[in-house]
């Protein structure tokens, strides 16, 4: 159980089928709620777009819902791998009743960029896991109104629509 850590996944990493391409051990426990904070499409990322990354932002009528992860410590560098220019930021959840030491990344300030957009396939990643995870309509509906660009690296935006397309074929299966 020591080597066990648990993450709060808010972006791409929400639904399972990106986690556990990142992270294998990854076990998915459920959904809570960070309130306090606001999602944003404001990290630039790597390939010039807008990562997901979420703020303080006191008040109650401020929160992010998340995933709560379980997954093995010695894989957590694959994920630090995969989440450049975030910081680890530590956060007490809650899930049935009971507390969890969890980390999940936050923007690193110089990372911080209000003017950029995400891709449409990363939204989308977004919005895949939002419904998997059963977040409200009104919680969806904020992360749709989000503007998108379209990827011109067409190798990029193929390989992620793998995973999308992998996502939706479960969806198929079990309608």
């Amino acid at each position: 159980m020591h080597d066990l850590i648990f993450y709060l996944a808010y972006g791409s990493n929400l639904h399972p089928e990106r986690m556990l391409r990142r992270v294998p051990s990854a076990r998915h426990l459920g959904t809570v709620y960070l309130e306090g904070w606001s999602l944003c499409f404001n990290k630039l990322g790597k390939d010039g777009s807008a990562k997901c990354n979420i703020m303080p932002c006191p008040g109650e009528d401020n929160g992010v819902y998340a995933a709560l992860y379980e997954l093995s410590r010695s894989e957590k560098i694959q994920l630090d791998k995969a989440e450049g220019g975030y910081r680890i930021c530590h956060i007490t959840a809650k899930l049935g009743g009971r507390s969890y030491k969890t980390f999940t990344y936050v923007a690193e300030v110089q990372h911080i960029d209000h003017s950029c957009v995400p891709y449409e396939w990363y939204r989308d990643l977004v919005l895949m896991g939002a419904w998997f995870n059963e977040f409200p309509d009104s919680y969806i509906a904020h992360i749709e109104s989000f503007d998108v660009a379209q990827d011109r690296d067409l190798e990029r935006h193929a390989r992620n629509r793998v995973i999308l397309d992998a996502i939706y074929e479960q969806i198929s299966e079990l309608s």
